[in-house]
């Protein structure tokens, strides 16, 4: 728990994540979860520093969102995206950041925010000044580095380029260097891969994780209508006084049209999420402090302003305080506790410090042991165990336990009396100490 936060499956997965990489493995050819390359990255260094910390996640997340809502204040003000200068970006940025319990952690999406803001200011910096062309190179670059962090973030190449297109001047050449910047950190990623033996399973495991895997999906859908329900009630009310308004300029109005675009991608994008979570609508967050900072910025009756601004501020933190509580998280209306880590029960609870492997889905069984071999989202794994009458599937079973057998196989699915009669020389290696579980009794013949 961390500041009463539960801890998430997720969490759990990126936390083993970070082990595994400071433990010496490479993601996706030792480590198959469909996790970008640079949010991996983060959690390698955390876990180098901190170890496996909850307490770590959460203190980082906060610097990360402090940082961006710094950012996205200096990048409206520096392109004159208001009527006046203002700290309300900030403020707004703040306080929709806090809009659900699950924000409070390391994911990938808000990792790869901060590289989409920093592309978002080059855009409008480009929309402002038709500046040199390199922008365009630049904010493509940066855009492919957000979609090495969540995958689902590259669909905000096309918010570029719709931008360019519609609010700027974008010609055959600009577009090229669009193109080029966003795909140059894939081929960096693709080619460090390559050189580590596993650029096929960075392409199959992550690049190409939209197509491969079924979506998980955390929470109702009664959930996430109440989480958007402020903001899509600030953004009617944003888009009306905005429409009414005669005080901006055509630049001002482009932007604005622009984070509209922001909307709808950040919509598509939640579709591509390989799992699901309310943490997901995080990418709405600077389009919802963009148009909140404007809608603020346009009312003068100071009653109402103050009323509505401190509505908004009890329902959003309400809402993060409430949806903590054990009431709401046991509570099958929102279907929270499809997100939480459940406790062991015994004998799996006595289990610790020791490298486990589980078939099928247990993510709390390495809370306080490790993972062996690459098995780490079943989802993805399930697919090598489905057909063992495949040789190839079978002897890249057999060579994973090689390498880095486990002390324990948690069997879910019941798979492990069939691996071992595929795989004699593992059958004698485990021995079955309780209904679904398998201790290493001897070292795997290397030979089976």
């Amino acid at each position: 728990m961390l500041n009463g936060s539960p801890l998430l499956l997720n969490e759990i997965n990126w936390l083993t994540i970070g082990e595994r990489l400071h433990s010496g493995a490479s993601m996706y050819r030792d480590i198959w979860f469909p996790t970008g390359p640079l949010s991996a990255s983060v959690y390698y260094f955390l876990n180098l520093f901190f170890g496996k910390s909850q307490t770590a996640f959460g203190i980082t997340s906060a610097f990360f969102v402090i940082f961006q809502g710094v950012i996205f204040n200096l990048i409206l003000n520096a392109v004159g995206a208001l009527r006046d200068r203002s700290t309300l970006p900030a403020l707004f940025y703040f306080l929709f950041a806090t809009l659900f319990f699950d924000f409070n952690t390391l994911f990938p999406t808000l990792l790869g925010t901060t590289f989409l803001l920093i592309a978002l200011f080059l855009i409008f910096q480009q929309l402002r000044n038709d500046l040199k062309e390199e922008l365009m190179l630049y904010s493509g670059i940066f855009i492919g580095i957000a979609a090495l962090f969540s995958i689902q973030l590259g669909l905000f190449f096309f918010f570029a380029f719709l931008s360019y297109l519609f609010f700027g001047v974008l010609n055959l050449r600009k577009f090229l260097l669009l193109i080029v910047g966003f795909a140059f950190p894939f081929l960096i990623a693709w080619t460090y891969y390559f050189l580590k033996n596993g650029s096929s399973e960075f392409v199959t495991y992550y690049v190409l994780s939209f197509v491969n895997y079924k979506k998980t999906i955390f929470g109702s859908l009664q959930l996430y209508i109440l989480i958007l329900l402020i903001p899509a009630i600030v953004m009617l009310f944003s888009f009306f006084i905005i429409a009414n308004s005669s005080r901006y300029i055509n630049f001002q109005y482009n932007l604005i049209k622009s984070m509209l675009l922001w909307i709808i991608f950040g919509s598509f994008s939640l579709t591509l999420s390989n799992n699901l979570s309310p943490s997901s609508t995080f990418i709405f967050v600077p389009a919802l402090a963009f148009f909140a900072a404007h809608m603020f910025s346009l009312i003068r009756h100071r009653i109402f302003k103050e009323s509505f601004f401190a509505g908004i501020v009890i329902f959003i933190l309400g809402i993060s305080f409430i949806f903590s509580s054990k009431a709401s998280i046991n509570n099958k209306t929102w279907n929270i506790t499809s997100m939480i880590a459940s406790p062991l029960q015994s004998p799996l609870m006595e289990i610790k410090g020791k490298k486990v492997l589980v078939l099928g889905k247990l993510p709390e069984m390495y809370i306080e042991n490790t993972l062996a071999t690459p098995y780490l989202d079943w989802q993805l794994a399930e697919k090598r165990f489905d057909n063992l009458n495949n040789f190839e599937n079978i002897s890249g079973i057999y060579r994973d336990f090689l390498r880095d057998s486990p002390d324990y196989i948690v069997d879910r699915v019941n798979l492990a009396e069939k691996i071992f009669a595929k795989i004699p020389s593992l059958g004698a290696a485990y021995k079955k100490v309780d209904e679904g579980l398998y201790q290493k009794v001897q070292p795997i013949n290397s030979i089976y």
